[in-house]
Order: C-alpha cells, then sequence, then structure tokens
C-alpha cells in the first residue's frame, strides 16, 4: 500500500510537486478544504508553470479501513481541479503515514470551523522534517505552536476568522502560501525542539505522572 501511495518523484524523477494531507477530512473541515481547492484552481491560472506541476493527494480522509467514500476529491471536482488531486480515503498505518510526511515535497494541514481545534496529526507533521501549509482558525492553539516551531520560510500559516468567511481574500491568502510552499519543496527543515517540548512524550508522561500521584495521595 506505502509504495502506490507515495509521490511519484520517489519511484522516477518527474518534475511535479507533490503535497500531501494525511489524515482525516472531518465535516467540518470540509470548508477550509474547498477554500484551497478554489486556491488550487487559482495558482493555475495565474502561474501556469505551476500549475502544471502542483499535485495534492489526500490519503486517509475517512478514517475507516474498508470502502469509505471520497470527501476530497467532490471539492475538487467543483473546483475544477480534479486533475491535480487524487484521494485514498481508507486509513493506513501509522508508521506508513508518517513515511509518507517524510517522502512528500510538502505537507497540508488543514483545519475545521471550530476555533480550538487542534488534531494530534499536526505534531507528526511538524516532526517530519517536510515544509508545509497550515490553515487554522486563529485562535485554535496550534496556530502558534507551528509559528514558534518553524521559520515563515518552512511553515506557510494561513489563519482565519469566523467572521471573515471562505471568499476571495482567504483563498488569495491561500494561493500565496501555496506559492510559497512550493517553492520549498522537497526541502528539508527542522523544527525547533523548545517549541514542541511542551508537547512531547516525556513531558505528557510527567503531567500524567503528576496526576496518578495526586490521585494515589
Amino acid at each position: 500500500v506505502l509504495e502506490r501511495l507515495r509521490p511519484a518523484r520517489h519511484r522516477r524523477d518527474d518534475g511535479l510537486i507533490h503535497l500531501y494531507y494525511v489524515g482525516t477530512l472531518l465535516p467540518r473541515g470540509l470548508e477550509p478544504a474547498a477554500a484551497l481547492m478554489r486556491a488550487v484552481a487559482q495558482v493555475r491560472d495565474r502561474c501556469p508553470d505551476l500549475g502544471r506541476r502542483l499535485r495534492l493527494h489526500f490519503v486517509g480522509t475517512s478514517n475507516q479501513r474498508g470502502t469509505a467514500d471520497e470527501r476530497a476529491m467532490p471539492l475538487a471536482r467543483a473546483a475544477g481541479v480534479a486533475d491535480m488531486v487524487d484521494e485514498h480515503p481508507q486509513r493506513v498505518d501509522y508508521l506508513n503515514a508518517l513515511q509518507l510526511l517524510r517522502d512528500a515535497d510538502g505537507v497540508l494541514l488543514l483545519g475545521s470551523t471550530e476555533p480550538h481545534y487542534t488534531p494530534s496529526k499536526a505534531f507528526p507533521a511538524l516532526q517530519s522534517g517536510t515544509p508545509l501549509l497550515a490553515l487554522y482558525h486563529e485562535q485554535s492553539p496550534i496556530v502558534d505552536i507551528v509559528r514558534s516551531a518553524h521559520s515563515p520560510a518552512a511553515a506557510h500559516v494561513v489563519a482565519y476568522s469566523s467572521s471573515e468567511g471562505w471568499g476571495a481574500e482567504i483563498v488569495d491568502r491561500l494561493t500565496d502560501a501555496l506559492c510559497g510552499l512550493a517553492s520549498q519543496a522537497g526541502s528539508r527543515v527542522t523544527a525547533r525542539a523548545d517549541a514542541l517540548a511542551e508537547w512531547s512524550a516525556p513531558e505528557l508522561a510527567r503531567r500524567l505522572a503528576g496526576v496518578l500521584d495526586r490521585v494515589a495521595r
């Protein structure tokens, strides 16, 4: 399965830019995803050379092992970019998901219309060594985490508010972010360890141990 899902450049040099979203695409994440698809269409219109090379892959969007409906492709078709997008809705194993993040030219992180949504999948992406684009509500804690862990060149953050809607302004910002991510495609980046220390396994284990100590007392 992993070999089928890997970006084509790891099998041959195809000259394309492969961006990967790995994880569930929740119902409240469809609006951000739809805005991203419109930005992809805008990239193709404004920068035809880049548009010809850009490919988006959505993996594990249903969080189901068996037969599952596509969630990203209907949005791609609506935006007229189905030829630039593919989807594997079935869930993949965790280690395979990590390898896809490392193999990709760029990683896509998409948020929700829920202000405080902080997906766990953001943390493996931050540690993957791959440049990323993060689209999250401005009140989500992940916005500050991404900005503190990476430089603006390595992590292109587009933060939105509940009031601004999903019109031309957000699509323009996403278009710029996609172009910025494409310029870094294939490079390796390193997250600041101190920025992620609060969420590390040792720190979370320390907090849990503290809770258990209090319960025991």
